[in-house]
């Protein structure tokens, strides 16, 4: 590996309540964000994305994948449907156990991954969403960013 990369995850919430304007921020702010990260050339070099969308169903949209490799999914919501944030950290835990790569005494790993949630509510499942809150928290992330979404 020639250098190492930064994972950057990021969680979506396509929930009823994101229908219309608020995904639609969403897509444009991604598009955004692709576009600034791929004029860095650190960023290009070391960035690696993968996105997470949450409504009822829980699905890992984009694996982690190399900037210049990233081709955006437009990001749709259901008609309506519950928050499942908890459900989402779950899945969030086990695809960082499976792409992140740790450092060991022979070889650096990744950079500390950063988590990016963006969500216009509270989650529906919140008992599951309380017992992943120690499993994130083991995982180390370098920083947990919200994004409040909508009004």
């Amino acid at each position: 590996m020639s250098s190492r990369r930064l994972p950057v995850y990021l969680l979506i919430d396509t929930s009823g309540s994101m229908k219309g304007e608020p995904i639609e921020s969403v897509n444009i702010g991604l598009s955004s964000m692709l576009t600034f990260l791929r004029q860095d050339p650190f960023a290009l070099e070391s960035v690696y994305l993968s996105i997470i969308t949450f409504d009822r169903e829980v699905k890992q949209i984009l694996p982690l994948t190399d900037l210049e490799g990233v081709q955006l999914p437009k990001i749709e919501t259901p008609e309506s449907g519950p928050t499942h944030l908890g459900e989402a950290l779950k899945l969030l835990c086990t695809t960082v156990d499976t792409e992140v790569i740790r450092s060991t005494d022979q070889q650096k790993g990744d950079w500390m991954p950063l988590l990016f949630i963006m969500t216009d509510g509270s989650p529906s499942d919140l008992q599951t969403f309380k017992q992943q809150l120690p499993e994130i928290k083991k995982r180390h992330f370098g920083n947990i960013i919200a994004c409040a979404a909508g009004p």
